[in-house]
């Protein structure tokens, strides 16, 4: 089961890094 624990974080780090950049790309405009 911690195969799937660790996929799932790094999917989930992994999409949150790509939203802070577009959110912080929004901004500066």
């Amino acid at each position: 089961m911690w195969y799937l624990f660790w996929s799932f974080s790094i999917v989930l780090m992994c999409s949150l890094s790509t939203l802070a950049l577009v959110w912080l790309e929004s901004r500066q405009k």
